[in-house]
């Protein structure tokens, strides 16, 4: 595109010459009349000097001049059409729950032998305790795959979707027929549609605001009406070794890389040695003397229940585990046999490999380059059976150490937050500030990476 200095509107020598190299190439000029007004080229009419040529006419809607202040040629312009990309599906495996038997599911579950989970092979019983349970879930519920597409707004009524496509076909007819009756019928449809969304925009998040009034709903619907999505899809394609200073691309060295940054490295002390030989020797030796049973180590089918009934039922890292929901909808089932397995691993202090392995995921912190691994945090992702562990550990560790707590943290606590903590400490501020002669004074300290360092 651009001033070619060829009269399209003469016929002539560079014309022609022009016109082979346009057929050569299957190109089309959209440009047409004349767009400028001058004495250039011994010619003192108008004529046509700016060209857009293009090989696929199609994608392009509306071409035209038009006359721009202070130059003697139009202004030309061409409109790109966008196609509207639709969200595709994607295949997922999900397992039919509707379609579960649960009478027969409990009555295999309660045929099944699970009486080596009380024997010292912690490691091969957990193995094989996974195995059996998924051995069972598939015989039931076998993995299955589907395309599962985006789920439509709430407000996207089956009216307006009919309204939609309405609007599509005169839409259509309209560019078939080009008519100035079926183009204002169109559009007279068109403002019908829009008219409806936001009307149905503005009743559902109207209710919605009304009717919930928990955070989580609350960002939820903000999100929905800002159209904020969190881009939890970023892939990273490469990441900086800073001992080489520069980008790897490898996907054995970006794992490399994470391990490196995501690792502790606490700072050393005296006694670090001490103690590290103590903890290495108690944890390479076999653990095959079972120590007396306590109420500590001792973990009951009510332990299990409460700690299983605590847990979501989303989330796990794939299909090779046992999912949560299915120990959810068998828990007292599946009580007894965890308590066993369990307990197997208090009393032998042995906690299984398997238990040790989780899917750790990237997520970039907002803020920083892309490339730089300190610029991320780990999110591990562990097995439903190892969130139920965990949960009986918390429960008798936390009444164990709930007295040593002092008032002022707020952290990792039920019914505390930042919103607790900043509301405290700005009324005591306030109480400073409202004494006579008093001052206050705030310090804040934020450390990079703060597990790492203890104090010495």
């Amino acid at each position: 595109m651009g001033d070619f200095n060829i009269n399209l509107l003469a016929y002539d020598k560079s014309t022609y010459g022009l016109f082979q190299i346009r057929k050569e190439f299957n190109m089309r000029q959209l440009i047409y009349g004349p767009t400028y007004h001058g004495n250039r080229l011994n010619v003192h009419n108008e004529s046509c000097l700016d060209h857009i040529y293009v090989n696929s006419s199609q994608y392009y809607k509306k071409c035209d001049h038009f006359p721009f202040a202070g130059s003697d040629h139009h202004l030309t312009f061409t409109t790109r059409k966008v196609n509207r990309m639709l969200p595709r599906g994607r295949n997922i495996l999900y397992r039919p729950y509707a379609k579960l038997d649960m009478e027969s599911l409990t009555k295999q579950i309660e045929k099944t032998d699970f009486t080596y989970l009380t024997n010292n092979e912690v490691q091969s019983n957990t193995s094989r305790f996974s195995t059996d349970l998924l051995s069972i879930l598939s015989d039931h519920i076998p993995l299955k795959q589907r395309i599962v597409k985006p789920t439509p707004p709430r407000w996207f009524s089956a009216e307006i979707a009919k309204l939609c496509k309405f609007r599509d076909s005169l839409k259509s007819l309209a560019s078939i027929l080009k008519s100035a009756e079926s183009w204002s019928q169109y559009k007279k449809a068109r403002n019908h549609v829009t008219s409806k969304i936001r009307s149905a925009k503005k009743l559902y998040f109207k209710s919605a605001f009304k009717n919930e009034c928990k955070s989580k709903s609350v960002w939820r619907n903000v999100n929905q009406i800002t159209n904020y999505k969190a881009d939890s899809s970023h892939i990273v394609s490469s990441l900086l070794d800073r001992t080489s200073g520069m980008l790897t691309d490898s996907p054995v060295q970006i794992s490399a890389l994470f391990a490196s940054s995501f690792c502790v490295t606490p700072i050393t002390h005296e006694n670090d040695s001490k103690t590290a030989n103590v903890i290495k020797s108690h944890v390479t030796k076999t653990h095959d003397v079972i120590k007396p049973i306590t109420s500590f180590s001792k973990v009951t089918s009510s332990d299990v229940q409460e700690a299983i009934s605590h847990l979501k039922n989303k989330g796990g890292p794939g299909t090779n585990y046992v999912p949560m929901k299915f120990f959810k909808m068998c828990a007292d089932k599946l009580s007894t046999p965890l308590s066993a397995l369990f307990t197997t691993i208090f009393i032998l202090c042995n906690v299984p490999q398997c238990f040790k392995i989780a899917s750790v995921i990237p997520l970039h912190k907002g803020k920083g380059s892309h490339t730089e691994p300190n610029n991320y945090r780990p999110i591990s992702i562990l097995p439903p059976i190892v969130k139920i562990f965990e949960r009986i550990i918390f429960m008798k560790l936390f009444p164990l150490v709930e007295s040593k707590f002092i008032n002022e943290q707020h952290g990792y606590r039920a019914s505390r937050s930042c919103q607790t903590a900043l509301t405290l400490f700005t009324q005591a501020i306030y109480n400073y500030i409202d004494g006579r002669n008093c001052r206050a004074g705030a310090v804040f300290i934020d450390l990079n990476k703060s597990i790492q360092f203890r104090e010495s």
